[in-house]
């Protein structure tokens, strides 16, 4: 019986091979479309790749962070996730996006849920008073972001706003010693409106994660104040607006993810007065402009993800100062003019995607000096000449 059903199996296959190549014989077009179709899905299928592969990197780069922190903060334990597939990988959605799982452990709206591993409320465990600018600030974000609609919102709902008062057991929220902010985390709680000015009041803060939100309007110049914040994290927000050029006094700076927004205007010229920044990423979004020529400044940068937005005018040649540089992202964007030859001087380099812009003239010979690259796609330019 079950060699009959594979033989009719086997048979049904065969014939339905037959009558799609006669169908293709007859109609040659028919061939040229299929191909065109297939190299896109190939093409959709390494872009999904890159993204989750973004998103992984990320996440470790968080339980890393987790580690390094304060004892309090690292009670989040990022750390005990990060050999658990369950807990720690991304997944995808039905819309294609990379999304965390909601599982036992897994950060989500600002907190942590599990058994064995403490909520962000419990480790505000002092009972000293922000300051009254930090107080009023926390009620101008909850109504600017339509707090009585997020998903939880336990602590912020039963607060007076005209009275200073203990915030630490508001969700989202990780405090010091002295009752000051220096975490604030929403995942995927339903914020929803504009960050207003005041936020800039909140200058204790070291981490701000708000991710995965249905909106979050223009970022507010006051963000410029907060000069001690070394991760700024806002990235599936449908943010609007421009990245406000007072990012260059953020000093602390260290990790910046902007990414699948809807993010406006150009790369401020700003950015290359962050000393410390490593990770900068904002792809996916509708950004325009060209790169500040200065932008080998940024020494200490070891990742630099632009790719998916309309940046124009030529790659600057600063770029081979960036000594620290691993992966560089800058496929899917309109940048002309020729590689410059200073590239090959990053010899920490992996990954080099300048594929889907307009680069022309030769590849230069210094790119043989890459020892480690891994990956280097260049497909959808101009470029001329023999490969080196």
């Amino acid at each position: 019986m079950k060699n009959n059903m594979f033989l009719l199996s086997l048979g049904i296959v065969v014939s339905w091979f037959a009558f799609w190549y006669n169908e293709v014989s007859s109609n040659p077009g028919l061939l040229k479309e299929t191909d065109d179709n297939v190299d896109v899905f190939l093409q959709e299928g390494e872009i999904d790749k890159n993204q989750l592969y973004l998103d992984s990197m990320l996440w470790e780069q968080m339980m890393l962070e987790a580690e390094r922190v304060s004892p309090n903060v690292a009670k989040l334990n990022y750390s005990k996730l990060k050999n658990d597939p369950k807990k720690g990988a991304p997944e995808k959605t039905s819309d294609g996006n990379s999304v965390f799982s909601n599982t036992s452990g897994i950060v989500t709206g600002g907190s942590v849920s599990s058994d064995n591993e403490l909520s962000l409320n419990s480790m505000n465990s002092v009972s000293a008073l922000p300051s009254q600018a930090e107080y009023d600030a926390l009620m101008d974000f909850y109504q600017a972001m339509d707090g009585p609609n997020w998903f939880n919102n336990s602590g912020w709902s039963s607060a007076n706003p005209n009275v200073l008062q203990d915030v630490s057991n508001f969700h989202g929220l990780t405090l010091d010693a002295s009752g000051h902010v220096k975490w604030i985390i929403f995942w995927q709680n339903n914020l929803n409106g504009t960050i207003p000015e005041s936020f800039g009041d909140l200058t204790y803060l070291e981490h701000i994660q708000m991710v995965r939100n249905p909106h979050i309007g223009q970022l507010p110049q006051s963000l410029g104040n907060l000069d001690k914040v070394v991760e700024l994290l806002l990235y599936g927000n449908n943010m609007t607006g421009t990245i406000p050029g007072t990012i260059g006094n953020m000093t602390a700076l260290e990790n910046v993810h902007l990414y699948i927004n809807n993010l406006t205007g150009s790369i401020p010229p700003s950015l290359t007065s962050l000393p410390n920044l490593e990770f900068f990423s904002v792809y996916d979004n509708n950004l325009t402009g060209v790169l500040p020529s200065d932008l080998g400044d940024l020494n200490k940068l070891t990742h630099f993800y632009i790719n998916g937005n309309a940046i124009t005018g030529n790659i600057p040649s600063s770029i081979g100062n960036m000594s620290a540089m691993k992966e560089l992202y800058l496929y899917s964007n309109q940048l002309s003019g020729p590689i410059p030859t200073s590239i090959g001087n990053l010899s920490g380099l992996t990954r080099l995607y300048l594929n889907q812009n307009q680069l022309s003239g030769t590849l230069p010979v210094s790119l043989g000096n890459l020892d480690n690259l891994q990956f280097f796609w260049l497909q959808d330019n101009n470029v001329t000449g023999q490969i080196p």
